[in-house]
């Protein structure tokens, strides 16, 4: 009864992960935030379904990032992701901990230092 009631009022969909370490930085889809030397931009949200890690279906959100190391020469890389998830790149840890859907979508991210780059 009340799924059916939050799915009438229209409300976004909204993955979550437990709670991660690093800096908290919230994305809102099509732009894009710093951090050191990292550019983290928020491509896409989108909603599919999926085989989880123990082979059940499930459905939910995903979010596209777009990682740009600003060092010389920089290097871009994209990753598809949904809540924790992470994408390790050049030293950084980015960990998915919340997507929201809709329209204005957004991502909040836990970034830290992973360790050093890797070899030029």
């Amino acid at each position: 009864m009340l799924a059916a009631f939050v799915l009438a009022a229209g409300c976004k969909p909204v993955d979550t992960a437990p709670l991660g370490e690093g800096q908290v930085i919230e994305i809102r889809q099509g732009t894009t935030a710093n951090f050191e030397g990292l550019r983290i931009g928020l491509s896409s949200i989108s909603e599919s379904d999926y085989t989880g890690s123990a082979g059940e279906k499930k459905h939910g959100l995903e979010v596209a990032l777009v990682l740009l190391n600003r060092g010389t020469p920089p290097q871009e890389q994209r990753f598809d992701l949904r809540a924790g998830g992470t994408a390790e790149f050049y030293g950084y840890s980015v960990y998915v901990q919340e997507i929201r859907g809709g329209a204005k979508g957004s991502v909040k991210l836990q970034i830290k230092t992973a360790g050093k780059p890797p070899a030029k």
